[in-house]
């Protein structure tokens, strides 16, 4: 809330190309006042030809600033919007045939709070800062954004959509600096034009805005008033005139990079002990407004790992994008079906898709050994983006990963090569045409993945899948209320075996013997399905909101290859209603609530979810920030419990979830958040707490650490499925689950174009089973009578403590013993520094440990000593880049 700075990104940052701020005197006019700007609702501004050089290091000393025509008249969005900001802010822009140039004063009565820690590129942090947001397009739907805070750390975004939310993969090379004096600071922007797209014009009209946010006050000022309980952002920006510019021509960035990695003791018996690899990225804008981008053997090693975690649903998780290429652009590249979190993301392009860990293993022999890469290999990818002034944006992205094979080696010496991953291009095309400045929108997006198969792989992989998706969306009555509807198709092709294994997926479990809806055909090559969303509801310009929503995914729906769907097979209703004060109401900063209800049915009718939820947050006049929310969940049938058996009644819930925050703008807050779920059947009941502890503990050095407690108490937890005399048997125990995680982050930024973070995370989770059970009668009403539990004389463990038998008076059958002690160490760290504009250089060190046991038993000393007593993996590269302008 307090930190949403419009940018609304978290913007993290790296630090100013320019000059750390410097202490000087500076003379602001602090008599500019409110009213005028505010009564008007798209104020202008008029640039001025810069007449000499200017020093880009924060002072605004040069004449052309001092003759430069002034603008101010600020108007708060957060926390009282339409109210004057505590302190005045005024800004003045400049140009050249190459540069635009903004100066901002920012008046301060008491400087000596202003807020100017030093963070990262793209992490405003806890500070002061301005953003100077460029809607060059002038097409009144997106725009550029520009930040520099009080020290001069930098951050940049595209801001798509007519919101303020964007997306910070978006690196220009620009510069910035920042200087605080007596009476305030000052901020300089020095902007290339060929970082910007524009269109040839005698005198060129830009959209405006510029943005100031005075962090111990927690408030956001804008020069052209956009209220705070309003829709719409770049539509609201006023005008930037006078600019007089040859049209934006061709630009072209290259990026070559080198990789030297030094490789774990497992790939070194397979190969050498030092593995140099090298690619290019590639840039180049286009007329008309496109940027293409092109990766060639692209690496990542400097991106952070994924979070460890254990599984135990029938469900993939889905993981944040990290990677600097497939962030770029990836606003123009989404299509989501709308949905809640109880039906899960649905999206025809999940970028995690491209370079993701393999599907197919390697059956080894007694004595053979194997490395196999931890994911498939990218070998080029090219992504054109554009947007023109008639409000068309057109995304298209080719990746081509692949083919993958990998050596085994034997002990005596002898080797063979083995097939994991075939040959794949990934090809996703966007479309999305605006109306009515922003009020309307149409949209399509097309997807296709294609596979070159070995034989061994046609019965894992598909040799084809497609998705189109078609969306629409209007918003009325000065965006108060708003209409859209989403629908997409898929299809995917392939031989018989993958397909059946498509059809017996945990999205969709045709092979259900009470699913009459469905039909499992193992001679299947091929399966269809569709998805979509209706929306309608009120969603600005008022304090009371509400939303109501239709989505469905019919059973032969899949998008997995190149998309994301965790579930098919589904119809669901959602009622939404939320009253937000929008202004500070007595003890409270911001205060609102909202409730919902879910409804989810199979296609055959079978109810799956119902449940309400009541959601109230607050942040008090002291910053502190409160959020609960409250579940009640009426039993219904779970198709997936059985991992395609029937489906199984699940009981009534309850459930909270709650955090806690302290004062953002104090060097030292602190947070804490949890759940605890009750189902009512024997005991059944979740539980986490979690903590979190930010220190701002020098001017360059930050500290963060997060831990997480969980306890799990499931009665009725998948085990396995077994026959007897050809008849299936589901067996489920009782779960007694804790895991215990935590996160350490230490940042030390020295100077702006040099930062060292690390980045840690212990896991340790334990699971012993119990009272062993199968399923009898799985839709009775009564919870005991949809199982049978195995009594001492029915089930025994074997002498070495490794497998359960189950004898049943027609037959018997054995599983593995589901025990479980897993424990992981991640962590990386990474010294980056920016050695030119643009260029790059990267140490990193990550370090990786794995242990597991079957004891079942949490012993915090014990799992911590197993962890920290297996021997590690550590991977070290060196990663450096250039930037080559044309």
């Amino acid at each position: 809330m307090t930190k949403t700075l419009l940018f609304s990104l978290g913007l993290g940052l790296t630090l100013a190309d320019g000059v750390i701020a410097q202490e000087q005197s500076i003379e602001l006019d602090v008599a500019e006042g409110v009213a005028s700007q505010a009564s008007r609702s798209r104020p202008s501004h008029t640039a001025v030809a810069a007449t000499s050089r200017l020093d880009i290091d924060g002072v605004l000393d040069e004449t052309a600033w001092l003759t430069a025509a002034w603008s101010g008249g600020f108007t708060q969005r957060e926390p009282v919007s339409g109210d004057a900001p505590s302190e005045p802010t005024r800004f003045a822009v400049l140009y050249d045939p190459g540069h635009l140039y903004v100066g901002v004063r920012a008046a301060d009565s008491r400087a000596g709070r202003i807020a100017r820690p030093m963070n990262r590129r793209d992490d405003l942090g806890e500070s002061d800062h301005v953003v100077v947001y460029v809607d060059s397009y002038h097409d009144r739907r997106s725009a550029f954004a520009f930040a520099v805070t009080a020290s001069g750390v930098r951050a940049d975004g595209y801001c798509p959509d007519d919101q303020p939310e964007c997306d910070l993969s978006w690196d220009p090379v620009w510069a910035a600096g920042a200087a605080v004096g007596d009476s305030g600071w000052t901020a300089e922007f020095k902007i290339p034009l060929d970082q910007l797209r524009y269109v040839e014009a005698e005198e060129q009209v830009w959209g405006l805005q510029v943005g100031r946010f005075l962090f111990r006050n927690g408030e956001w000022s804008l020069w052209a008033p956009a209220p705070s309980d309003a829709q719409g952002w770049a539509s609201r920006f006023g005008e930037l005139q006078g600019l007089s510019l040859a049209a934006g021509g061709w630009g072209i960035e290259l990026q070559p990079y080198a990789v030297a990695r030094l490789l774990p003791p497992a790939e070194r018996a397979i190969g050498s002990d030092v593995a140099v690899t090298a690619g290019l990225d590639a840039k180049a804008v286009l007329r008309g407004n496109y940027t293409l981008a092109v990766t060639i053997n692209p690496d990542f090693g400097q991106v952070e790992a994924d979070p460890s975690e254990v599984n135990l649903s029938a469900f993939e998780t889905r993981f944040e994008e990290r990677r600097p290429f497939f962030l770029e652009g990836s606003d123009i590249l989404q299509f989501a079906l709308p949905a809640s979190s109880a039906l899960g993301d649905t999206e025809l392009f999940y970028s995690r898709r491209i370079g993701r860990p393999l599907l197919v293993g390697v059956p080894l022999q007694d004595g053979e050994l194997a490395s196999l890469p931890a994911r498939t290999i990218i070998r080029g990818a090219a992504r054109l983006t554009g947007r023109t002034r008639g409000g068309l944006a057109v995304g298209l992205l080719d990746a081509v990963t692949g083919p993958e094979r990998v050596t085994v080696l034997s002990t005596g010496g002898a080797r063979r090569e083995a097939p994991v991953e075939p040959l794949t291009n990934h090809l996703v095309a966007r479309a999305l045409q605006n109306y009515n400045e922003g009020d309307s929108r149409i949209g399509a997006m097309v997807t296709a993945v294609n596979r070159q198969l070995d034989p061994g792989l046609r019965a894992f992989l598909g040799s084809a899948a497609y998705a189109v998706g078609l969306e629409a969306f209007h918003w009325w009555g000065s965006r108060t209320y708003f209409v859209g509807a989403t629908v997409a198709g898929s299809r995917i092709e392939g031989d018989p075996a993958a397909m059946l294994r498509a059809q017996m997926s945990s999205s969709r479990y045709f092979q259900r013997p009470d699913a009459a809806h469905v039909d499992l055909n193992p001679a299947r090559t091929s399966l269809s399905g569709h998805g979509g969303s209706v929306t309608l509801g009120k969603g600005g310009n008022a304090n009371l909101l509400y939303n109501l929503r239709l989505n469905w995914r019919s059973p032969g729906f899949e998008l997995n290859d190149l998309g994301f769907t965790r579930l098919a097979d589904a119809v669901q209703e959602k009622i939404w209603i939320g009253y937000d004060f929008n202004r500070p109401v007595g003890a409270f900063r911001h205060l609102a609530f909202a409730t919902e209800h879910l409804g989810r049915w199979s296609f055959g009718g079978e109810n799956l979810l119902n449940e309400v939820y009541v959601q109230a947050e607050a942040q008090l006049r002291s910053f502190w920030v409160a959020w609960a929310r409250f579940y009640v969940r009426d039993g219904a049938l779970s198709t997936t419990a059985t991992r395609g058996g029937p489906a199984l009644r699940y009981e009534p819930s309850t459930e909270i979830r709650y955090r806690l925050h302290s004062d953002e703008r104090q060097a030292l807050r602190l947070g804490l958040w949890g759940r605890s779920a009750w189902r009512h059947d024997r005991g059944s009941q979740s539980h986490s707490l979690g903590l979190e502890m930010t220190w701002r503990a020098t001017h360059t050095v930050s500290l963060a650490l997060t831990s997480e407690l969980a306890h799990d108490l499931a009665d009725a937890q998948w085990v396995t499925r077994a026959e007897v005399a050809g008849d299936p048997r589901y067996v489920f125990g009782r779960l007694n689950w804790t895991e215990v995680r935590a996160t350490i982050r230490i940042e030390f930024v020295p100077m702006p174009e040099l930062s060292v973070q690390f980045y840690g995370q212990p896991f340790a989770g334990a699971g012993s089973y119990s009272s062993f059970k199968r399923v009898d009668d799985p839709r009775a009403d009564a919870y005991g009578d949809r199982f049978h539990t195995f009594g001492p004389d029915e089930i025994d463990l074997s002498e070495d403590g490794n497998y359960y038998t189950v004898t049943e008076p027609d037959g018997s059958y054995e599983f593995a013993r589901p025990d479980l002690n897993s424990r992981e160490f991640r962590s990386n760290l990474v010294i980056r520094w920016e050695y030119l504009p643009g260029s790059t250089l990267f140490l990193v060190w990550h370090q990786t440990r794995d242990s597991f046991g079957q004891s079942g038993a949490f012993d915090l000393s014990r799992e911590w000593d197993a962890l920290f007593g297996t021997t590690p993996v550590n991977l070290f590269l060196v990663k450096a880049s250039y930037r080559l302008s044309i």
